[in-house]
């Protein structure tokens, strides 16, 4: 069950924030295909290591602009990375903007999210938890917020469900 929790956790966290990995790989092939162009041959300043004659040192490498470019915007991107408590609580403002556009305070409830992911995580790989380890009590009480707070994300979509169903009634009779 622990680990069905972190599987959900993820796929909200990345559904609705950002996952740097995700966005890091069109950067990644940016960077490779800048590199190609570049003609750089590592190969070649190591072989003369093989060989036994000593060889000069290296000539300095022009890098161009663009490759640097693609450099700056990968160390940007990874240096600007969320911890999983921001994640979690810019996907909890997210889910929580409605039309209305009333800001609502998501942080305690994103940050006691964050607190259950830990919680589940943590018991996931406990090796006394299948042993009585876990408190029935504490389990209780993440089970029963994890309820709720998945059911006031499903909240708004309800009545649009029942419109629906009454829409495909009347459709098909």
């Amino acid at each position: 069950m622990t680990h069905a929790f972190r599987e959900m956790w993820l796929v909200i966290m990345n559904h609705y924030s950002t996952n740097s990995r995700t966005e890091m790989k069109p950067l990644l092939e940016e960077l490779a295909s800048e590199y190609m162009k570049t003609g750089y041959n590592a190969t070649r300043l190591s072989q003369s290591a093989v060989d036994a004659e000593p060889s000069p040192e290296p000539a300095p490498v022009t890098v161009p602009d663009a490759f640097m470019r693609c450099a700056d915007r990968i160390i940007q991107l990874h240096s600007s990375s969320h911890s999983g408590r921001s994640r979690t609580r810019i996907a909890f403002e997210v889910m929580s903007s409605g039309p209305s556009g009333v800001k609502v305070d998501v942080v305690p409830t994103a940050d006691r999210w964050h607190e259950m992911f830990i919680y589940f995580v943590s018991r996931a790989h406990a090796p006394d938890a299948d042993d009585g380890g876990t408190n029935p009590e504490r389990l209780e009480l993440e089970l029963q917020f994890l309820e709720e707070t998945l059911l006031s994300f499903a909240q708004p979509a309800i009545p649009v469900l029942d419109d629906l169903d009454k829409i495909l009634a009347s459709a098909n009779s």
